[in-house]
């Protein structure tokens, strides 16, 4: 389902942006010359979870509301896990208390576009509107400085990027990517792939089984997943959930809403911890703070 993303080692774009986002694909070892390295508005480069704690994930939800959305807000809420839910305005018609269900079980609403097109295959103009539209939906809903954007499909490249961040949508933070759940393959699996009929359908357990075998291989990261079409099937995906959630829980992982999670360009190694030099002094302050 994911086209392929072009990566560019360019700074952020725009004039509005409050930190510096370039960070070398190398190891992510916190702030570079001082300044904020969060993913702030609209850049070039995809942005994920390499730089997350060891043991801790970011899931996120993309293509509702739908059916099964509701029944995921209230599973994880019970579960004590806030998540992200990444939204299409043109499935929230008749559905705007779902998204006030969402906000009070404590998860954080993001932007999808509007129909889930390919941005790539749009007007400067059209990818405007697209994420216009949602943001529309959203407005009253998310406060200003928690508004982030997943492309479909994460198809991406330097003229979407240019498009939205000479609008009024380069107030958003993304784009947002995925460590976990890109594709359904021997080690790992993407939900909506395992829903396909054409690839041969998966059992709930079989597909939550690869999600599970990914996660501990990588130990942390954002993971992919959809509550509603095009996405596949949302009711399969809630039972998968709720299959690998118990067990993530008992094996000690923990979770976080995209908000609160340190995003970096995709490339970047996982922190490395080193116990810090003798005499060194104290830690210097977060210049995200």
């Amino acid at each position: 389902m994911r086209t392929t993303v072009v990566v560019f080692a360019l700074a952020a774009l725009g004039g509005a942006l409050a930190c510096s986002d370039k960070i070398d694909a190398g190891t992510f070892t916190g702030s570079i010359n001082g300044s904020c390295n969060r993913a702030r508005a609209i850049t070039v480069e995809e942005h994920a979870g390499a730089a997350m704690d060891e043991m801790s994930l970011a899931l996120t939800f993309d293509d509702g509301p739908s059916e099964a959305t509701i029944e995921l807000s209230e599973y994880l809420k019970a579960q004590g896990i806030a998540a992200t839910f990444f939204v299409n305005g043109t499935h929230v018609d008749g559905r705007e208390a779902v998204l006030d269900r969402q906000i009070a079980d404590g998860h954080l609403l993001a932007n999808h576009t509007h129909t889930h097109a390919a941005l790539t295959t749009l007007s400067h103009g059209e990818i405007v509107t697209e994420v216009t539209e949602t943001d529309r939906v959203l407005a009253g809903r998310v406060a200003p400085d928690k508004l982030y954007f997943r492309p479909p499909f994460g198809d991406w490249n330097e003229a979407v990027a240019t498009a939205l961040s000479g609008s009024a949508m380069k107030k958003y933070r993304g784009p947002v990517g995925w460590d976990i759940g890109d594709s359904l393959t021997d080690e790992g699996a993407a939900d909506w792939d395992c829903w396909d009929d054409q690839n041969g359908t998966r059992t709930v357990e079989e597909c939550g089984d690869l999600y599970l075998k990914e996660i501990r291989a990588k130990k942390r990261g954002v993971v992919l997943l959809h509550d509603g079409p095009p996405g596949g099937s949302g009711i399969k995906t809630a039972s998968m959930v709720k299959y690998i959630v118990p067990i993530l829980k008992a094996e000690g992982y923990t979770f976080a809403r995209i908000d609160e999670v340190e995003l970096v360009p995709h490339g970047t190694k996982p922190p490395v911890s080193a116990p810090p030099a003798a005499g060194a002094g104290p830690t210097p302050p977060d210049p995200c703070d």
